[in-house]
């Protein structure tokens, strides 16, 4: 049924399920900024989301990339494939992109209102800017723990320097955002952007989004080629 191996509909929807419910026991403790960290996590169950849905067509039909509608504003992915996978790729995920950079630049304090509000407005250009460039997601083989398939979204990988930038990125949102009288809430933060600076090996991510915690390299499945059986693993 579906994948077998890890980064599958199956982990995805579990780490939604595992989100949400921490989204929950957020709300109902109801301390200190216990609402925005929900909202701030909340946003992130959209990539298990757009993840689930990649994986359903890819199911019914192999995503393959469409490099011809990178550098544009098409609406239609050509060549018989399917439009909502394209639609999400190239218009869903860099809204999704936005919406968690949106939420953390919304940390509640007063520290630097003006930088946040330049930040958000740079970052919506940059949705765009991702929106125009990227184009179908495809399935490529990664390396790592073992051989798998993986999705990459937007069908093109970014070099190591530019996940760097966004690793950089996400800690300067916090650093904008964040009281210097919060030790905890920064140590949080700069754990993250230095998990995501070890990630550089991870193409298959075309915009480098803070969770996409998949490593290796990749080779593009290819069109037309069959999916190759998986052994079960456990996470």
């Amino acid at each position: 049924m579906g994948k077998t191996m890890c980064w599958s509909i199956e982990v995805s929807a579990a780490s939604a399920g595992v989100a949400w419910i921490a989204c929950a026991m957020l709300l109902w403790r109801r301390r200190r900024r216990d609402a925005w960290f929900a909202g701030y996590l909340f946003t992130y169950t959209f990539t298990q989301l757009v993840d689930i849905v990649l994986w359903t067509y890819d199911g019914r039909r192999p995503l393959e990339a469409c490099p011809g509608r990178r550098n544009s504003f098409a609406v239609r992915p050509g060549g018989g494939r399917d439009v909502a996978p394209f639609l999400v790729s190239k218009y869903g995920i860099p809204c999704v992109v936005l919406i968690q950079y949106a939420a953390q630049l919304s940390y509640p304090s007063d520290r630097w209102p003006r930088v946040r509000r330049g930040l958000l407005v740079f970052y919506g250009v940059a949705a765009i800017g991702m929106a125009y460039s990227s184009a179908c997601t495809d399935v490529v083989r990664a390396a790592w723990p073992e051989p798998h398939d993986t999705l990459r979204w937007g069908g093109s990988s970014f070099p190591a320097p530019m996940i760097v930038v966004v690793a950089a990125l996400t800690g300067f949102n916090f650093y904008a955002c964040v009281e210097r009288d919060e030790p905890r809430v920064l140590i949080c933060v700069e754990s993250q952007a230095i998990q995501d600076t070890f990630n550089v090996n991870v193409p298959e991510r075309n915009f480098g989004n803070p969770l996409s915690g998949r490593r290796g390299t990749t080779e593009n499945r290819g069109p037309g080629v069959p999916k190759k059986p998986r052994e079960t693993s456990s996470i």
